[in-house]
């Protein structure tokens, strides 16, 4: 697996594609080839509210990388889940499953692509970052022209194009909730700061009149 590095993305690009598209790559332009790829295959073809979505997210995190998986997807037997089908991708010798790649790394990123192969059309969860991927296997002249779907998955819920009205108004009230409470948290201890500056001046002036008094 290679990774390779950009302000707006980490991206792991599998041996194998590594060798089909990529090795001869100079660090100059790597990256527009990246940004070119994602967006005739996935960013352009997204739904505005889906695309407004994964920006309202990103806003709300700290974290503001996507981590991108570019590999060859197949399906394979899971022996750790009494043999069920599951979607692994290939990295050179061996198979990795996609599961495992997202538990390994969803906290490190506000998002996750998935671009491998979905067979099956299976959906993965993560708890720790958003999910796009794939409804099935394609290829990048196949993607540029609009031909795959791609799935947003928050959690274990799938967010499509349906939903998404409904999700994108709850993500930005959650939002305005908690500038609000924010708001009134730094207001409230800014009024507490000014009345116990009040009453420290109060008692300064009544200390103040019994030294006089003493004086006298």
């Amino acid at each position: 697996m290679h990774a390779v590095s950009f302000e707006w993305a980490d991206v792991f690009i599998s041996d194998d594609i590594w060798q089909e598209q990529y090795s001869d790559a100079e660090a100059v332009w790597l990256e527009d080839a990246l940004i070119q790829q994602f967006d005739n295959m996935l960013f352009n073809h997204l739904d505005p509210g889906i695309k407004e979505y994964v920006d309202e997210v990103k806003r709300q995190s700290s974290k503001k990388k996507f981590g991108i998986l570019l590999a060859h997807g197949t399906l394979g037997h899971d022996e750790s889940n009494d043999g069920r089908q599951s979607w692994f991708c290939v990295d050179g010798s061996h198979d990795l499953k996609l599961q495992d790649w997202i538990d390994q790394n969803g906290g490190r990123y506000f998002c996750l692509i998935l671009a491998s192969c979905n067979g099956a059309g299976l959906t993965p969860t993560s708890n720790r970052a958003m999910l796009l991927l794939p409804d099935r296997p394609f290829a990048n002249w196949s993607a540029a022209f609009g031909d795959v779907s791609w799935s947003l998955i928050q959690g274990d819920k799938e967010i499509d194009k349906y939903t998404i009205e409904h999700e994108l108004r709850a993500l930005k009230q959650g939002r305005r909730q908690g500038q609000s409470r924010g708001h009134n948290k730094s207001h409230g201890e800014t009024d507490q700061g000014e009345a116990e500056e009040g009453e420290g001046q109060e008692g300064e002036g009544q200390a103040h009149g019994q030294d006089e008094g003493q004086t006298q």
